[in-house]
């Protein structure tokens, strides 16, 4: 059998100590993409279960145990989980499904940088457009970005609101709005939602988006409040209540919401002209109808040509 002299044996222990874990180490680190799926799986499994109270309470125990193991190995709550989102949309969107202490821990390890990322935005919008959260949910939530020093402007976040029937139908969510602009974002800020540019204001959103007065009303006192512009012009030189004008059938009463607020002798002669002709025909036409079909004069700015 071979004798090994003490210096080889020496050698042999410095080996093993350093430089062989280190390989062993490498062998076995997780790939970046596996922590932040499992990551998801763990949070999203409470919309999954339909279990009692003491159940939960068992769940939610090892849940919190997995996350934490999680965050520790280097798991990032703004990467993608699956197809859908990532574990910060699924602990913000739902406070009747997800519990707070999942919710509280994804959001302290959430880094600024994380939360100002494109996934961070989106998350904030889930969350603020979803009926499981409730006013003071979501109140908290936009508090919690602010206090960690997300930026409220420049990404379209009112636009993409006003125009979504499932934030709208709510009009207590005006207190939303007003938070919103509170905390940075310019009630006449111009965002493009579409493909082709039309920098349209958070009034023009929702004259396009049509809606009932009934619905519409709250939010667009609510920007008149922060001193939205309503005859502040788009792109295509759009006021708000035109966009109204232009469409084939509205509510009578929603055009009437805007056209009491942007047609006043405050205003160029050439628009105030085109607002009096066109409704004073509307008027003489009008047959009691809930809503106007003004087929003959879908092209607002017509009158410039005739």
């Amino acid at each position: 059998m071979k004798q090994f002299t003490l210096l080889q044996v020496l050698i042999f222990a410095v080996l093993s100590i350093v430089i062989f874990p280190t390989f062993a180490m490498k062998r076995v680190a997780i790939p970046q993409y596996t922590l932040d799926k499992k990551l998801f799986k763990v949070v999203d499994i409470f919309y999954d279960l339909h279990l009692n109270e003491n159940e939960k309470s068992k769940v939610l125990d090892c849940a919190i145990k997995k996350i934490k193991i999680l965050f520790n190995s280097g798991a990032n709550s703004v990467g993608k989980g699956d197809f859908y989102g990532t574990s910060l949309g699924a602990a913000l969107f739902s406070s009747k499904v997800v519990p707070a202490d999942v919710r509280n821990l994804v959001l302290d390890n959430t880094t600024h940088e994380q939360l100002n990322s494109k996934h961070g935005s989106k998350a904030l919008f889930g969350c603020l457009w979803s009926s499981d959260n409730n006013i003071q949910d979501k109140k908290s939530i936009i508090n919690i970005y602010h206090k960690r020093g997300f930026s409220f402007k420049n990404i379209g976040l009112l636009h993409r609101l006003l125009e979504t029937y499932g934030f709208m139908r709510n009009g207590a969510h005006k207190e939303i709005v007003s938070l919103l602009i509170d905390y940075g974002i310019d009630v006449d800020a111009i965002y493009n939602l579409y493909k082709y540019s039309t920098e349209d204001t958070p009034l023009h959103v929702i004259a396009r988006a049509g809606f009932s007065c009934e619905i519409s009303k709250p939010f667009v006192n609510t920007l008149l409040d922060k001193g939205a512009d309503p005859k502040k012009k788009n792109a295509n030189g759009f006021m708000p209540v035109l966009l109204i004008m232009n469409k084939t059938y509205y509510d009578k009463k929603f055009l009437e919401l805007f056209r009491s607020v942007s047609c006043s002798t405050t205003l160029e002669f050439s628009d105030s002209e085109m607002c009096q002709l066109y409704f004073s025909k509307q008027d003489s036409e009008s047959s009691g109808d809930e809503g106007y079909s003004p087929n003959d004069l879908l092209d607002p700015y017509s009158i410039y040509r005739s």
